[in-house]
């Protein structure tokens, strides 16, 4: 008895093993999918074009507020998220795992009002490059799977370069307190040349 539990547990195993290594049953030559991350809340539009490439298209958008202190200036402001995508999406067992690249449409950005220390108003914006290549890895294939709706996974980096800082005090204190606070604004940001991406979402295949 202990012998034919123990071949039955071996059998379903091995069966397991192949169903998540076998390419998947349902296909479909498109998928749309909705996730939340680091980009903020986003929706893909993808398209197969053979059992191992994908095509995805997309949009991400997402505001949320912060305060910030310093020497100078105490800042009150929203790191507001805004990028659109191009992807490849690159399956080379041609199951979920994948191999993603492209270009993110990077419209990303901080705006802040802060009060200058001894009065006065002061505005701030901070941009990166507007064209950011991407690299990363994932799991969920956009348009094959063993069901319509499936999870999906992203993990890469998008290289937005160095911050770009425009400061605005209408010329109180000073042209140049402006330079020196952009300065400073992107010397606290210039290791921060490659922006992570981390989302999760869902896939409808159809």
């Amino acid at each position: 008895m202990t012998r034919f539990l123990g071949n039955r547990i071996c059998v379903g195993l091995m069966g397991a093993a192949l169903l998540l290594a076998a390419p998947g049953a349902y296909a479909a030559d498109w998928g749309v999918g909705a996730r939340a991350g680091t980009l903020g809340l986003g929706v893909d539009l993808s398209r197969s074009f053979t059992p191992f490439f994908n095509a995805r298209v997309g949009v991400n958008a997402y505001e949320y507020g912060f305060d910030v202190d310093s020497d100078r200036i105490d800042y009150d402001g929203d790191i507001e998220l805004d990028s659109y995508h191009a992807l490849l999406d690159f399956h080379p067992f041609t199951g979920g795992f994948r191999l993603t690249g492209g270009i993110i449409r990077n419209n990303n950005q901080i705006v802040a009002t802060g009060t200058a220390t001894g009065g006065g108003q002061v505005d701030a914006k901070v941009e990166w490059d507007k064209n950011a290549p991407y690299a990363g890895i994932g799991w969920g294939n956009h348009t094959s799977g063993f069901v319509p709706l499936s999870f999906s996974i992203d993990l890469g980096v998008m290289a937005h370069g160095d911050a770009d800082a425009t400061v605005d005090s209408g010329g109180v204190p000073s042209p140049s307190r402006e330079r020196d606070e952009e300065q400073d604004i992107e010397d606290d940001l210039s290791d921060y040349d490659l922006y992570p991406v981390v989302s999760a979402g869902l896939i409808f295949r159809f």
